[in-house]
């Protein structure tokens, strides 16, 4: 027993080492020498997985537990041989036997979930990543794992909440604190949602965002409009990934306009403003119907980027309202696509579109979804959602008509729809 565990503990050490190729011979001397014991044929399989030789690591393996099959870890590795063999069903086999050795494995369940999702299981891997994290809750794996499963069952509000609780239990490594702060809302932890925006406005005391989410989080002080610091910080550093952030998110408001414009009106005969207009996404849909494009936004640098497309006629920085204030009632369309919902009164924005449009003109907008019996409300995303009835009643209010008021998935957010509004309303008068 003594001269096995001693060349045993060598042949360990050579490995460890790195020394591969004088461990492997010591680990097939100690097999011929000690037939009966499952220890060396474990140590060399697990030196060949190493080493990608999985077809003998395998029957190393194998050879090993059918000597001494009372160890829990020893099945996992000869699952991971197999898996990586591409013998599904065998490595699910050698995962089950693990577990009951020792159910308490947090990643042996992880594993066994992700071989039955391969194998077309998908409830049998809800159940082992569920397994999980009941097991481990402060570990985010298995919470990213239930929710990237349920987004492929079209489960979204399940996606949603494993999508937020992932995040919280990562403490929001690899995300914005903004993104972090959500997260402990969404998972029911209000206080330190509040706290690590409070931590955050502390070191930050000029940064927008932590006062504007704590009045969202908190539910007083509501204001009726996101700051123009709060608009002009979040874009600006948003612009440079802006396009290709909305297109995985699934943005549908260029896509709206454009159907609504072909459907109802001819091409290059309107002056259109694009109030919101950002990097210009939505001006793309629009440049076939004018014969005058001109953009607004508050950010300089989603403006740079609206530049570069080269097809606004001209392009204006300012707070939408301030604009409108000092534009002509000369505009045939005028759009706001994914803009209103960093306004919560809308009466005022409203009325000066009135006033910037000819009789007969165009307003073409979307906003999120409010079911609730109250105008609008500060949502903990940072963003407004309106109530439908307030909606037309103001569009009714500032002299539109509605032609258009259809309930839409403006984007997808941590796998879930957002529903909102897409809305198009014609000036009374011609």
């Amino acid at each position: 027993m003594a001269a096995f565990e001693e060349r045993l503990h060598a042949a360990a050490g050579k490995h460890l080492a790195g020394a591969t190729a004088a461990a492997e011979i010591l680990y097939r001397e100690l097999v011929e020498d000690f037939p009966e014991k499952a220890q060396a044929r474990h140590y060399l399989g697990f030196l060949l997985q190493q080493q990608g030789r999985l077809a003998e690591a395998a029957e190393e393996m194998e050879a090993s537990l059918a000597l001494d099959e009372g160890h829990a870890e020893r099945h996992f590795s000869l699952a991971m041989v197999h898996s990586g063999l591409g013998h599904p069903h065998l490595a699910e086999k050698a995962l089950r036997r693990a577990i009951e050795l020792d159910p308490q494995q947090y990643f042996y369940h992880t594993n066994l979930g992700a071989i039955c999702e391969q194998s077309g299981k998908p409830e049998q891997a809800e159940s082992s990543y569920l397994e999980a994290a009941e097991i481990s809750p402060e570990i985010a794996d298995a919470h990213f794992l239930l929710a990237e499963l349920y987004l492929r069952l079209g489960r979204h509000a399940d996606a949603r909440k494993r999508n937020w609780l992932g995040i919280a239990a990562s403490h929001g490594k690899g995300f914005s604190k903004m993104v972090h702060a959500q997260s402990l809302h969404e998972t029911g932890k209000m206080e330190e949602a509040c706290s690590l925006l409070e931590k955050w406005h502390a070191e930050e005391p000029d940064h927008p965002v932590p006062i504007h989410l704590l009045c969202a989080y908190r539910g007083d002080e509501i204001p009726e409009r996101c700051s123009e610091n709060y608009v002009e910080r979040t874009f600006d550093a948003f612009a440079e990934n802006f396009d290709n952030v909305l297109g995985r998110l699934k943005y549908s408001g260029p896509a709206l306009v454009k159907a609504f414009l072909e459907e109802t009106l001819p091409a290059g005969q309107f002056d259109i403003l694009d109030l919101g207009c950002g990097t210009g996404l939505t001006g793309a849909s629009l440049k076939p119907h004018a014969s005058l494009l001109e953009g607004v936004d508050l950010s300089a640098k989603m403006l740079e980027k609206a530049r570069e497309r080269g097809i606004y006629d001209r392009l204006h920085r300012s707070d939408l309202s301030d604009f409108l204030e000092r534009d002509a009632g000369s505009r045939d369309i005028v759009v706001s696509m994914d803009t209103l919902i960093y306004l919560g009164h809308l009466e005022p924005v409203i009325g000066l579109v009135a006033a910037s449009l000819k009789p007969g003109g165009w307003f073409l907008f979307s906003t999120e979804c409010l079911e609730e019996e109250v105008p609008y409300r500060l949502d903990i995303s940072g963003r407004y959602r309106h109530s439908p009835a307030f909606l037309r009643k103001i569009l009714e209010e500032k002299g539109f008509e509605i032609a258009r008021f259809e309930e839409v998935t403006i984007r997808m957010e941590s796998g879930s729809p957002i529903r909102g509004h897409f809305v198009c309303a014609r000036k009374r008068g011609e």
